[in-house]
């Protein structure tokens, strides 16, 4: 089948509709052929929205000046980091598919990937509230982890019990790299804040008219 010569924001708007609504419908009637560059666009399209409702949020409330930055950024950046991004996630995922037992090539495990941006413009909103923002970030990993349970099994013919252990499994792993990771980042900041502490204590210690310095007989 040939690729799509223009892009159809409708169809792009109906699909993310239907993965949002109906993801059970929409991936057991997913198209497994056609090519890369549909699914890439959907993506990027996404993305662009995700990005404008981001700019925005910022532009509003919090940093207009970011919010120019992020807009003007995103314009360049966003295409650029969804195709690299897009490859090298399907990449992993068609792995994890392959030994769970699927026999669809990559293109297919590209495609099931690539609707799971679907949700990014709500998740993207919600991020943006303020005081519970961390919300978006929870929703958007369980809503995608989600997604790809139910493309494994309507897409890939998993057996729904193995789709389920994979992806919580991956998920458990993906949880406690990300909790190891603020541990350690947290350390990090607690032993350079030790550091500037006790280097301004010697400081005072050691300026000749502080409250440390010798008295004068």
């Amino acid at each position: 089948m040939a690729e799509p010569r223009y892009i159809d924001l409708r169809q792009i708007s109906d699909r993310a509709i239907a993965v949002i609504t109906s993801p059970v419908a929409f991936y057991r009637n997913m198209p497994k052929t056609g090519g890369f560059l549909e699914p890439l666009v959907f993506m990027i399209i996404i993305s662009f929205v995700s990005g404008f409702l981001f700019a925005l949020g910022f532009f509003l409330g919090m940093n207009p000046v970011a919010g120019v930055f992020f807009a003007v950024g995103g314009v360049v950046m966003i295409p650029i980091v969804v195709t690299l991004g897009s490859f090298l996630w399907s990449l992993v995922l068609f792995v994890i598919w392959r030994i769970a037992g699927s026999r669809e090539p990559f293109e297919v495990a590209y495609r099931s990937f690539a609707y799971t941006w679907a949700i990014s413009p709500i998740t993207t909103v919600m991020a943006l509230a303020p005081r519970i923002g961390f919300i978006g970030g929870i929703t958007s990993f369980f809503w995608t982890l989600y997604l790809l349970i139910v493309a494994s099994i309507e897409v890939h013919r998993i057996p729904p019990r193995t789709a389920y252990t994979v992806f919580i499994a991956l998920a458990l792993v993906l949880l406690g790299v990300a909790s190891l990771a603020a541990s350690e980042r947290h350390g990090v900041l607690h032993s350079f804040a030790q550091q500037v502490l006790n280097a301004q204590r010697v400081m005072r210690t050691t300026q000749p008219f502080g409250p440390g310095a010798p008295k004068a007989h």
